[in-house]
């Protein structure tokens, strides 16, 4: 296979992916038909609000859910490998080389007794049990340096509460970049930083990707690094994903009334008498989900559509935009919604609900 014959193929499928917790009265679906696609070099981000099931579906991918918590169905492939069907020993020698995340609080992912040099250096070496005592010690000497921080040498023999917060975030970016990874997740990587920090940061991330040619997904609930980093986009409501389309089409044709309340509760979208723009109510627990669509209950576009409270609406590709609807050059990517009205005049009735 030619490599740009290679390069089409994506890096990772997801498919059809359910995700199910032990509950008191019987299994609980937490995450329920997720599909999506990477490829390489790409950024991918999945954004929604806490507890919509990104977390989960990306340690679902690293085979890392917690006791109690399992992949109920569906297929994740890497390189065409199904990593639901490989026995722990193949995922041990994936994980941490060819995959490998950054996890979103780095002072609970750090061991706060070890030096961080010796957390670095078990990661080298996990994957490269060939160099010596020394060697290793280069290595995490020139990860560290990679990632911006000062005086490797002498920070790599302090403690984890001994460094900052953004500082902890490079090292796990460091120790996540180890082995030039194909595929590096960053779960909510900026998260209780300063704004200066956080770009400081992304810049990092950034920068270890095109060193080691890696795709990226990045999960968050921050917009604003959604509109920065990010090629394509998967919005998740209650555990399943309600849109797809690359990162411009999102922000300026949004078609779920779901991400039109979003990026109008970050945009500054007003309401009647000034009022920020807030999506009503919260989402349904796992347990309790609505017969029909999840949102129904929250978006002004399904009142009086009595398809929406019963008949879960199919994620399904949308119309391509005009070529140019957004400026010179903009590529007219595909777009799916999983929404019974989709497009912008749906996700305007959400608007127009709370400005009335």
């Amino acid at each position: 296979m030619s490599p740009a014959a290679e390069s089409r193929i994506p890096l990772l499928q997801v498919q059809d992916l359910a995700i199910e917790a032990t509950g008191d009265a019987g299994p609980v679906r937490l995450v329920d038909g997720v599909s999506f696609e990477v490829h390489q070099d790409e950024v991918f981000a999945l954004v929604g609000e806490s507890g919509s099931g990104k977390s989960l579906t990306v340690l679902a991918i690293m085979d890392l859910l917690p006791p109690g918590v399992r992949v109920s169905a569906g297929r994740i492939l890497f390189r065409g490998r199904d990593l639901t069907k490989l026995p722990e020993r193949d995922l041990r020698r994936i994980r941490g080389k060819d995959l490998a995340m950054v996890f979103q609080d780095p002072m609970s992912a750090l061991n706060p007794l070890q030096r961080v040099g010796r957390q670095l250096a078990e990661a080298v070496k996990l994957h490269a049990t060939g160099l010596n005592r020394k060697q290793t010690a280069e290595k995490v000497h020139s990860l560290l340096a990679a990632v911006g921080v000062p005086d490797p040498a002498g920070r790599a023999a302090s403690y984890p509460h001994q460094w900052s917060g953004g500082m902890r975030q490079r090292a796990m970016i460091a120790m996540a970049m180890a082995h030039d990874p194909a595929l590096l997740i960053a779960d909510e990587p900026t998260t209780a930083l300063d704004v200066t920090v956080q770009a400081q940061v992304m810049d990092v991330l950034a920068a270890a990707r095109s060193r080691a040619g890696s795709a990226m997904i990045l999960i968050t609930h921050d917009l604003g690094l959604v509109a920065e980093a990010a090629d394509r986009v998967a919005v998740m409501y209650s555990g399943k994903v309600v849109e797809t389309a690359g990162v411009r089409d999102l922000f300026h044709r949004p078609a779920h009334p779901y991400t039109v309340g979003l990026l109008a509760s970050v945009l500054g979208e007003g309401t009647a008498g000034g009022r920020a723009f807030t999506i009503p109510g919260s989402p349904p627990a796992a347990a309790d989900r609505p017969a029909g669509c999840a949102f129904a209950p929250r978006c002004h576009a399904s009142l009086d559509q009595g398809t929406c409270t019963t008949t879960a609406p199919l994620l399904e590709l949308l119309p391509t935009p005009p070529a140019g609807a957004h400026g010179p050059g903009h590529p007219a990517g595909p777009r799916a919604a999983a929404c019974h009205f989709a497009g912008d005049n749906a996700g305007q009735l959400l608007l127009k609900g709370q400005q009335a």
